[in-house]
């Protein structure tokens, strides 16, 4: 096992398109000098980890804070746009 090369990090991202709903995974083995074969190989068994191992089965809670999240950011928009308004008329 000494003689075992240490193996670089792996980094998975998910990028989510919100007008089809396609999700996808992008994995980045920081392996510049590996062949197309073995990115194909360590982006497969990620994959295949993922699929049979998932972890979130219930959303729900994550659904509530996205959901609380999104209306604060709702919020702060309407509110900027008032202000924006109230120094247009001020203004104007």
């Amino acid at each position: 096992m000494a003689d075992t090369p240490a193996r670089p990090p792996v980094r998975i991202r998910f990028h989510f398109n919100v007008d089809t709903g396609e999700m996808d995974l992008i994995v980045d083995d920081s392996s510049p000098d590996g062949s197309e074969e073995y990115h194909d190989k360590v982006t497969q068994a990620i994959a295949s980890y993922l699929a049979r191992n998932p972890e979130i089965e219930d959303a729900g809670h994550i659904r509530g804070r996205l959901d609380r999240e999104w209306q604060a950011l709702v919020a702060a928009y309407e509110q900027k746009e008032k202000q924006a308004r109230q120094e247009a008329l001020k203004d104007g």
